[in-house]
């Protein structure tokens, strides 16, 4: 049993159950740099498996300790008796329910020991020992193999944090003792530079702070307990020794790593209380780092820019912004020094007035926001520190100067962003003001979202005010009194992202043709000093000027000088001087009478300069500057915020479509969240799991990105429903002839400007969309277009579903009244009408907009239909308890995410009401079926279901709906037939005996039986009991079918209308038939070779689906033969002929009275289909046993009571409805007339029926 849950648990965990172990690459064997770089890489690595893994913890586990804290903590966990006593109140009750436990779950509790195990691991066991039924340990079994897979996942989780400490106080070590030649302490904190030394090694210290801290925050104290403990006990239970002391080599530092660090002070919650900063400390002291070491790491955060971004931030202003990293690094190595947070005033305040003093909210570690004035307040110095900076009036300052700032940039980036502004001479011209705009952009934007987090209430009502007024982006500053402005917020990030974007294009442009343009601009001015120089010489055509020897030395030497210009780095100083003296030599000769009269030289003597100073400018662009836009545009702290914007952008898209042109900019922002892992993870490549890593931080981020540009399809399927109630409403179609003077009656300028309005949306939304093509999120690159129809067909798939599930949406009155049916088919035609109409809006509203964004929008509404009804079908089949075989095509729509409920009101689906809806207007009791007039009737002759009924099915649901409704009803029709064979080898076999007596009486059939009369009479009195079964059964089996072969005619008359492959179908189909005789009579053993049947299936449903071939002939079941069906049949017949006429308008036999619940043409159809589910000797026999009822019929009424014969003979009605409905019978059965011919004279039906 267990067994069968393990398997559904790894299934569920496939995403993690593998070893996460990391190479253990001996360290004595690497450089100083190269430990360093294995050692910040593999922090990394560990701390994104912390974040994977923070979500994995079985939720037994995290119950248990919530449980154990419940004031139940005297219970005897390992007695099975008392299990129930750790849920006995409603408060657990809710906990049970918030962490998802299951009373399945809920028996492992027992299992779950924390360390007090290790104490007296004999007393916890003796439970198991003493138990003699095995169910403890059976128990134990199960637990193991659902859990063992992920408890060893954990183990290796804390061991590598274990091993992460041992490793870096190892190189510590080494590094003091001098084993690193030229490397201590001193001078690796010297090499500054974001791949520095320095850097490095205070990052491997950094991590392994974030390590601890989101160990404990994770992972509570009791939940690691029990982690290990269950890993000691069912992990390594099979396990030779040998490999037990292997894995479990480490399990003693890693116990004193994971020891719950307050036991007493644990919440419900199962967080760490108002003890956590002393929590804290003690967790980092169970294994420190050196406090010399520490110290000096402090100092030099302190004393130095360790990551050189003064050439991001050079400003004053934005030191805090500068040294954001120190500070998150700062934060959390003092813990290491847990003194200087408490005792060391002057160190800290040195510290608050460096990192802190206009922000007390940091980003620890990729997005996890800390607020010190929360997290240091246990501390003493560290509070007053803070507290001295961090004042209600000071805070109100930063607020008000920050939205003063992002005013100030929102003006900038309003003239930067204009169309047509930003090209490559704007860039080269205005490069000190635009990345001077980026830069403040970016610390607006920091400062607003990071403290926007603050959880201080005071302060929460200052910069996030509880009255959140949505005001202009180009609102005064003072109006941000009133309330957050949070689209403000939304607008600067998004415009300047754009900004952003597109400079790095502009810069990545230019350093790709550099070399290009220096070239090109150097060979325009030399050209222009030549023609200068030709100029002068006087010598040139239309030419007045008089030769000046002077000037033509002066510009030939001055092209020369240009000439002479080095595009080389090592040059660049020298040439920039040269440049700047040639430009001042330009601007003299300008004073020279000859040429300042000359206005076509001095315009180009100007042009001359202006190349030259694009030679300056040009030849200045290096790669630092995409370094600089780089470390300014980082957006690693807002991994956690951006979350909480989702709805703000998508607030902005409805309002404003052309922010979704934004929305690319913001995506290439938001991948710089990335760098930061990335950059530190790709320094060494001998982790086998860095992928898995990567691919964590991809999917995180890809889901904020999809669930940011959900609103696209949902604001394109908003403006369709527009422009569909337009159509309706608003828009007349225009005929096929207009007079002249009714054009302008039809132009109907009003609705055509709104609908172009519309479409004029839709188009930016789909623009902005497929704009997204070259974004990239990490290693996976954004396909729109995918993303775009995806989104388009959720929309639509629920949009169908709610249309479907509202037109099927009505009572249906169990009265069964003529007056109360007329009702119902009135209603049902007017919700099907109402459901066409609204069908064929949404497919014109569709096929209007698919050429504006880009789709196929009727092939996606037939996907999206299709689904949903075959959904709706194997919804519906499977309260039959059958399964349905797709197609190939159909195989891959079915696996789908969509909900297969959505249509749904009551475990019924639309297509199982629509089903319910026909059998109701279609009833054998109350209506009567005319095959001549196609439909059903109420005995006055209202029409109750139709052709007309069928042609609005169409409509409304297509060729998909309409094919899927004939085999719901086909899965319904073999329902009945398992039912009734049931029934008839449970109930009718006990009556064999009778049955038996019956065929002996009958036999031979060509002899009319002795007493005919009296016979037939004592045989349906004694199957009377039977009688209501079987007419309930043909009843259905009949009126089932009779609804299939008007879906069919319905279907092929449309497909004769729309397509006309009828005949390359029937050949195609008769081809395929005379294949599978031929190899069926050909193979060895007797079958259909595996390989058509693919084959047969996909024809069989296209062929169905246009309405070929005759449901009547369909063979449902491959049923065993049921002795005496025939004679039951005959007698059933029989027993209801006298309750029958034929009706000459209806061409049926129908009911001589209303009470009879009996009605011609279900019952000949039911005995047909029934029949046609046995061996054809099954139909002879009974169609023999009618022509012996026949005969005897005759002979009887053909002798008077005196024994004379009559002149004319007396035709009872019997006799005539008997022929009526073996006749019928035969056509329905498309049965040889030379076979029923066989058995009842064609005389009879020529003379009788005349």
């Amino acid at each position: 049993m267990f067994t069968k849950a393990a398997n559904g648990l790894e299934r569920q965990e496939s995403d993690i159950n593998m070893s996460i172990s990391l190479s253990s690459e001996d360290m004595n064997n690497l450089s100083c740099r190269d430990t360093l770089l294995q050692l910040v890489c593999r922090g990394t690595v560990i701390i994104g498996q912390l974040k994977i893994f923070s979500n994995k913890v079985p939720p037994i586990f995290l119950f248990a300790e919530q449980a154990a804290m419940s004031d139940c903590r005297d219970v005897e966990r390992t007695s099975k008796q008392h299990l129930w006593g750790w849920f006995g109140d409603s408060a657990n009750s809710e906990v049970i329910k918030e962490n998802g436990v299951t009373k399945d779950d809920m028996k492992f509790i027992p299992l779950l020991f924390d360390f007090s195990y290790l104490v007296s691991p004999e007393k916890h066991e003796q439970s198991r020992l003493d138990d003699n039924s095995g169910s403890i340990s059976a128990l134990d079994g199960e637990f193991s193999a659902m859990y063992k897979s992920i408890l060893s996942n954990f183990y290796l989780l804390f061991e590598n944090i274990y091993m992460h400490q041992y490793y870096l106080n190892s190189f510590i070590t080494s590094l003091k003792e001098g084993f690193f030649i030229h490397s201590a302490v001193e001078s690796i904190l010297l090499e500054k530079g974001e791949n520095g030394n320095g850097v490095l090694f205070c990052e491997c210290i950094h991590l392994y702070g974030v390590m601890l801290l989101l160990l404990e925050d994770f992972f509570p104290g009791k939940t690691r307990e029990r982690l290990l403990i269950a890993y000691l006990r069912h992990a390594t239970f099979r396990e030779k020794e040998s490999n037990r002391e292997k894995s479990l080599s480490n399990f003693e530092g890693i116990c004193k790593l994971c020891r719950c660090v307050n036991a007493t002070q644990i919440s419900t919650t199962g967080k760490q209380s108002s003890e956590k900063h002393e929590n804290e400390t003690q967790l980092f002291a169970r294994f420190p780092l050196p406090s010399d070491v520490i110290k000096s790491v402090i100092g030099a955060i302190l004393s130095d820019d360790l990551y050189n971004r003064s050439t991001a931030f050079p400003n004053f202003d934005h030191r805090s912004t500068r040294l954001a990293n120190q500070a998150s690094m700062l934060y959390v190595i003092l813990y290491f020094e847990p003194l200087t947070l408490s005792e060391e005033m002057g160190t800290m305040r040195q510290v608050v007035d460096k990192f802190f003093s206009d922000n007390w909210i940091i980003s620890m570690y990729m997005g996890m926001v800390v607020d010190l004035s929360v997290e240091w307040a246990s501390y003493e110095a560290a509070k007053t520190a803070l507290e001295n900076v961090v004042q209600l009036v000071h805070v109100k300052q930063l607020n008000s100067s920050n939205w003063n700032l992002i005013a100030e940039c929102m003006i900038e980036l309003r003239c930067h962003l204009a169309t047509g502004t930003l090209t490559d001479l704007y860039v080269l011209d205005n490069s000190f003001k635009l990345l001077n705009c980026i830069r403040r952009c970016n610390v607006a934007i920091r400062w607003r979202l990071m403290h926007r987090c603050t959880t201080n209430d005071s302060f929460l009502r200052i910069i996030r005010p509880p009255s959140d007024k949505v005001l202009s982006p180009s609102a005064p500053p003072d109006a941000t009194k009133a309330g957050e402005q949070k689209s403000t917020i939304i607008t600067i990030i998004l415009f300047s992202s754009q900004l952003e974007m597109k400079l790095k294009e502009v810069y990545g442009n230019l350093l790709a043709t550099k070399a290009y343009k220096w070239k090109e601009y150097k060979s325009d001015a030399m050209g222009k000093m030549a023609e200068l120089s030709d100029y002068y010489t006087g010598k040139q055509a239309l030419t007045k000027v008089i030769r000046n020897e002077g000037l033509v030395s002066w510009f030939k030497d001055m092209g020369d000088e240009i000439g002479s210009l080095s595009y080389k780095e090592v040059y660049a100083a020298v040439t920039g001087r040269k440049i700047q003296h040639c430009i001042k030599a330009l601007e003299d000769v300008e004073q020279f009478e000859v040429i300042d009269c000359n206005f076509h030289v001095k315009s180009f003597l100007c042009e001359v300069r202006d190349l030259l100073m694009q030679m300056v400018r040009i030849v200045g662009v290096k790669d630092e500057i995409v370094h600089t836009l780089k470390a300014m545009t980082d957006m690693s702290y807002g991994w956690e915020i951006c979350k909480e914007y989702s709805n703000a952008i998508h607030a902005r898209v409805q309002a404003n479509p052309t922010t979704v042109t934004l929305l690319r900019g913001f995506f290439f922002k938001l991948e710089t969240i990335l760098d930061a892992p990335y950059r530190r993870m790709g320094l060494s490549c001998n982790f086998s799991k860095i992928s898995l890593v990567k691919e964590y931080y991809q999917s995180n981020l890809l889901s904020v990105v999809t669930n940011i540009l959900d609103i696209i399809p949902t604001s394109i399927f908003h403006i369709l429903s527009q422009i569909t109630a337009i159509n309706s409403e608003m828009m007349r179609k225009l005929p096929s002839e207009i007079d002249v003077d009714s054009i302008k009656e039809f132009s109907q300028p009003d609705g055509r400007f709104e609908l172009a309005k519309l479409t004029y949306r839709v188009s930016i939304f789909a623009e902005g969309l497929l704009d997204l093509d070259n974004v990239k999120i990490g290693d996976i690159s954004l396909n729109p277009r995918h993303l775009l129809c995806d989104g388009l067909k959720g929309e639509l798939y629920c949009l169908i579903s709610e249309v479907l599930s509202q037109a099927v949406n009505f009572p249906l009155s169990q009265d069964v009244s003529d007056d109360v049916l007329v009702s119902i088919r009135k209603d049902v035609i007017k919700h099907f009408t109402a459901l066409a109409k609204r069908v064929d809006r949404m497919q014109v509203a569709l096929e209007y907009i698919q050429d504006f964004i880009g789709i196929l929008g009727l092939k996606m509404w037939s996907d999206a239909l299709s689904r949903i009804i075959h959904q709706s079908l194997n919804h519906e089949v499977k309260k039959y308890g059958e399964r349905i075989e797709w197609s190939t095509k159909l195989k891959q729509d079915h696996d789908t995410s969509f909900s297969t409920d959505q249509a749904t009101t009551n475990s019924v689906t639309f297509l199982g009401k629509i089903v319910n809806i026909l059998l109701r207007l279609t009833d054998p009791q109350i209506t009567i079926h005319s095959r001549e007039c196609m439909g059903w009737f109420l005995d006055d002759g209202t029409e109750m279901c139709g052709k007309a009924m069928f042609s609005l099915l169409l409509k409304s649901i297509g060729v998909f709906g309409l094919s899927s409704l004939q085999h719901l009803i086909s899965f319904r029709i073999l329902f009945e037939l398992k039912r009734f064979s049931k029934y008839y080898s449970g109930t009718v076999n006990q009556s064999a005996v009778l049955l038996e007596y019956i065929r002996d009486g009958l036999f031979p059939e060509w002899k009319t039986p002795e007493g005919a009369a009296s016979f037939y009479a004592r045989a349906v009195s004694n199957t009377e009991r039977f009688a209501l079964p079987v007419m309930t059964c043909l009843r259905r089996l009949g009126q089932l079918q009779l609804l299939r072969k008007m879906i069919r005619e319905e279907l092929w008359h449309s497909s004769q209308l729309e397509s006309n492959i009828s005949s390359v179908l029937l050949t195609f189909d008769k081809a395929l038939l005379d294949g599978i005789k031929s190899a069926f009579h050909t193979s060895s053993h007797g079958s259909i070779p595996k390989e058509n049947k693919p084959i047969i299936r996909d024809i069989s449903q296209i062929l169905s689906s246009n309405g070929v071939g005759d449901p009547l002939s369909t063979i449902f079941i491959l049923s065993g033969p049921l002795e005496g069906l025939p004679e039951l049949l005959l007698v059933f017949v029989v027993s209801n002929l006298s309750k029958l006429s034929f009706d000459t308008d209806f061409g049926s036999l129908v009911r001589l009275n209303k009470k009879f619940p009996i009605d011609g043409w279900p019952i000949v159809a039911g005995v047909s289909t029934l029949l046609k589910q046995f061996h054809p000797s099954y139909f002879k026999s009974l169609l023999a046993y009618f022509g012996q009822y026949i005969r005897s019929l005759l002979e009887t009424n053909v002798t008077v009571e005196d024994g004379s014969k009559s002149k004319e003979p007396l035709i009872s009605v019997e006799v005539v409805n008997m022929l009526i409905f073996v006749k019928q019978l035969g056509i329905i059965s498309h049965i040889p007339t030379r076979t029923i011919h066989e058995y009842i004279p064609q005389y009879l039906f020529d003379i009788i029926l005349c």
